[in-house]
């Protein structure tokens, strides 16, 4: 039920789900990102009811993770 999920959306590119419920993080404020720049640069991360959410194009997931690792130690 609690965890972090990573895996392909089909749009192509990455999606992550990561968990915050019972967590030190699951108040802290997340101001969400998003850019679009077409069907090959685009990102979006949020925070909605306590589930961090990351979405990419197939080169983004290292940037997901740096945005939640960098939101984590802010």
């Amino acid at each position: 039920m609690y965890g972090v999920k990573i895996g392909t959306i089909d749009n192509p590119g990455w999606g992550v789900d990561i968990d915050l419920l019972d967590t030190l993080l699951q108040d802290k404020p997340f101001q969400k990102i998003q850019v679009d720049n077409g069907d090959d640069d685009w990102i979006v991360c949020l925070v909605k009811d306590n589930i961090f959410t990351g979405a990419g194009d197939p080169n983004k997931l290292e940037i997901i993770l740096k945005t939640f690792r960098d939101w984590v130690e802010s």
